[in-house]
Order: C-alpha cells, then sequence, then structure tokens
C-alpha cells in the first residue's frame, strides 16, 4: 500500500532525476506530455495534485510531493520555460491573475532565501525594494510568456486557470483528465484536494521548498493588498493586451459570481 511522503524523503527523486544523463532527460521529455507554468502560478500545488490524483509522479527534482518520491513511472514533466526556448506539441498551461502572480514572484525573488546562493541572498539583501521598474520587468516577461502559450503557433494544447482550480474545481480538473486522457472521477478529485489543501503543502514543504508558513498569514495578504494599490494598474496596462484579455475574462465572471452571492 502506497503511503504519503513528506519533503524530508525529496533527497530520492533529486537523485533519480539528477542520475539521467542530458541525453536521457531530453528523450524522457520530448516523449511525455509538459506541463507548462510561469513561477509563482500555483504550480507546485497543481503538481502535487496531479500526482495524487492519477498516481503517477512527475518528472522533475525539487519539490514536495504526496506520493513515493522514489517512483520512476513518470507522467508527465514540468518546466517554467523562462527563456521561451521550449518547442513541446502536447503541454498543459496553468496561468493566473497577472497581479497576484507578479507580486508573489517578487516577493520569492527578493524577500525568500530559502534555497538561494551566497550570491543570490547579498543581491536580496541589497536589492529588496520592490520598485516600478521591477514590476515592469516581470510584467513583461509575464506577458512574453502567456503570448507564447496562449496565443503563438506554439501555443499549448490545453490550459487551465489556477483560480478556477480554486472556485470551481470538479469543472476545471475535468479539463486535466481530458488532457491526459484518463478517467475523470469527482469523488477522486474532491479527495486529492482535501488531502493536498494549501495548509498540507506548507507543513510538507516548508523545509525544501518556496512555500512557507507566510504564505498563510494576514501580513502576506496585507502586503498583496498594498502591493494592488501601488502597482495593480500597472500590471494590468502591462500584461491585458487586447489579445490576452480575453483570456482572462474568466476573472470577472468570478468576481459578478461571488458579488452576487457574499459569503
Amino acid at each position: 500500500m502506497k503511503r504519503d511522503i513528506d519533503s524530508s524523503d525529496e533527497a530520492k527523486r533529486r537523485d533519480k532525476v539528477r542520475a539521467l544523463s542530458d541525453a536521457e532527460h531530453a528523450a524522457l521529455t520530448a516523449s511525455l506530455p509538459g506541463f507548462i507554468t510561469y513561477p509563482r502560478v500555483g504550480s507546485q500545488w497543481l503538481e502535487a495534485v496531479m500526482e495524487k490524483y492519477f498516481d503517477r509522479p512527475c518528472l522533475r527534482e525539487r519539490r514536495a510531493t504526496l506520493i513515493d518520491p522514489d517512483r520512476d513511472d513518470w507522467l508527465f514533466f514540468h518546466q517554467h520555460d523562462r527563456d521561451l526556448k521550449l518547442r513541446h506539441d502536447n503541454v498543459l498551461y496553468l496561468y493566473r491573475a497577472p497581479v497576484e502572480t507578479v507580486h508573489s514572484f517578487l516577493i520569492y525573488r527578493f524577500t525568500t532565501t530559502r534555497r538561494k546562493s551566497w550570491w543570490g541572498r547579498w543581491r536580496q539583501r541589497h536589492d529588496r525594494p520592490i520598485t516600478r521598474a521591477k514590476v515592469e520587468a516581470i510584467a513583461n516577461d509575464y506577458r512574453a510568456h502567456l503570448e507564447k502559450w496562449l496565443l503563438s503557433d506554439h501555443k499549448a494544447r490545453a490550459v487551465v486557470r489556477y483560480e478556477l482550480l480554486q472556485k470551481q474545481p470538479l469543472e476545471e480538473f475535468r479539463r486535466i483528465c481530458e488532457f491526459f486522457e484518463l478517467p475523470f472521477d469527482p469523488q477522486r478529485v474532491t479527495e486529492t484536494l482535501e488531502a493536498a489543501s494549501r495548509k498540507k503543502m506548507v507543513e510538507i514543504a516548508v523545509k525544501k521548498s518556496a512555500l512557507n508558513e507566510s504564505l498563510l498569514s494576514e501580513s502576506y495578504r496585507a502586503d498583496r493588498r498594498n502591493f494592488e494599490a501601488d502597482f495593480g494598474g500597472l500590471v494590468r496596462e502591462i500584461v491585458l493586451t487586447p489579445q490576452l484579455a480575453p483570456h482572462f475574462a474568466y476573472l470577472d465572471e468570478l468576481s459578478a459570481r461571488q458579488g452576487a452571492n457574499p459569503q
């Protein structure tokens, strides 16, 4: 019987993946479906959810997992593709609201020190404030990523939205099952999401992952509200081009639905 694994066992997966030669790794990524995301859009959480639901691991080194990290019957691979060089014709793409994505990226890059080199930690100490220039740079970077995977000739075969996975998970997870051509079981989805709650992911990943307890704190939420007030308009102006804006129409629909059904 398989058991849930915490992050203390993470080295097993890391060593197994690192043992692959470049040629072996390239051959695997060419043959497997790809899960492509910009950093900080909820990819680690969804990666763990998909592993748990499908009972198959992701071909990736460093992360928290809810299944045995020593398995190598990989179902998919995950990459961020920050340099936009990846070419793959079988990609599932996860994206998220631009303001939340840019804020989370900047908080991680300039505040979180976990797993960073001495140079990264030095840069954070001397380059910590979030400035307009940094916001513009990351917002433009995210826009280019979205344009490639949502609009270009190399766009993803299927897409899912982080907020919809949070608010209406069954409908959105059905898209994932269709992408992998595997059965959709609503009860199993619900059970998997309960096993991979945000609190649970923080508990198992706090020592080894970018996820940490601060994500659950009121101070983090307050910082995001301040970021929205200071830079939200700028981020939306950069990212929500006429071509990309329709891909974020779901946010307005969610907002309208929430307004019609206040808690």
